[in-house]
């Protein structure tokens, strides 16, 4: 496990040293405040976090802009980091680290990918994926993965293989990603939609796949909310159907896990508009972290 004890005056320094740590949040709901309420609360969970959660926020300063000081305290956490946190940790510094350290850090994470026996081999799949960093030497490793692996673990190769496909192959690889939609395991369908919605140029079928299991995916899987999410993503934006699917992201914000939150907060920031910036307003009071962090990354996206 993490050392947290020891981490944490460093973490602590770290946020601190950004302008407008500790400051409370105001009544102030000018795009100025607004945003500097959410890098607030990004920093704060970056000092106070630990874990996955830590992660998110790293990643979402990252993706704003802000990521000075990230290198060094990842590199101080990754000695103490444990599988399969620790590929969690050379994420953020595949980022954020210079050169040669990144080419170190990727070349960690393949190696975690290409060792059958590996204890993160799966988040290795994850993050090559969420990095787009793929290389061609992983292809006959993944095709042979493929073999044995369940639909879940089966989501991220497939994501994987349509990263690698030249435009000749694409279609085909997309369609497999697809039809794991329809798998009888949620979490398949939860990672095949999670990748979809960061795929461009969806092919139609796909699109009406999408359509189809937004409306029939049970209230009650786990997998509804990443469903949902997706199809508002690669719906036209003057679709109607679009309008029952914002209401629906509205209420995963409102009620749904933390997990489900960060998701919908980041696919509504991204893809939304700015009448969905009161839900996400008030996730930065919410009591869980992954929620704070995807509210504040969420209106970050919305306020740029």
């Amino acid at each position: 496990m993490i050392r947290v004890l020891s981490l944490l005056p460093v973490l602590c320094a770290a946020a601190l040293s950004f302008p407008g740590f500790g400051q409370a949040p105001g009544a102030d709901t000018t795009d100025a405040a607004l945003r500097e309420r959410s890098f607030t609360t990004l920093r704060h969970e970056l000092a106070t976090t630990e874990g996955w959660m830590r992660v998110h926020a790293a990643e979402a300063l990252i993706e704003h802009g802000q990521s000075a000081g990230l290198a060094s305290l990842y590199a101080g956490e990754l000695a103490a980091a444990t599988p399969p946190y620790r590929i969690g940790v050379r994420r953020v510094l595949a980022r954020v680290a210079p050169e040669p350290e990144r080419a170190t850090h990727l070349a960690a994470i393949r190696a975690a990918l290409h060792d059958p026996s590996g204890p993160d081999r799966v988040h290795a799949a994850e993050t090559l994926a969420k990095l787009g960093a793929a290389s061609p030497t992983d292809t006959p490793v993944i095709a042979a993965w493929l073999v044995t692996a369940d639909a879940p673990t089966a989501a991220y190769l497939r994501w994987l293989r349509v990263q690698l496909s030249p435009d000749s192959q694409r279609a085909a690889e997309e369609v497999a990603l697809a039809a794991l939609l329809q798998s009888e395991l949620p979490a398949a369908r939860l990672r095949a939609a999670y990748a979809l919605a960061r795929l461009s140029n969806l092919a139609p079928d796909t699109v009406a796949l999408l359509r189809r299991r937004a409306t029939l995916e049970p209230a009650e899987s786990p997998a509804r909310a990443y469903v949902v999410a997706t199809a508002f993503v690669h719906l036209p934006r003057d679709s109607p159907e679009r309008t029952e699917l914002r209401r629906l992201l509205r209420s995963f914000l409102a009620q749904g896990t933390p997990g489900e939150q960060l998701e919908v907060a980041a696919i509504l920031g991204r893809h939304g508009d700015r009448d969905d910036m009161t839900a996400l307003v008030a996730l930065l009071s919410a009591l869980h972290p992954d929620t704070r962090i995807g509210g504040a990354s969420g209106l970050l996206h919305l306020l740029r």
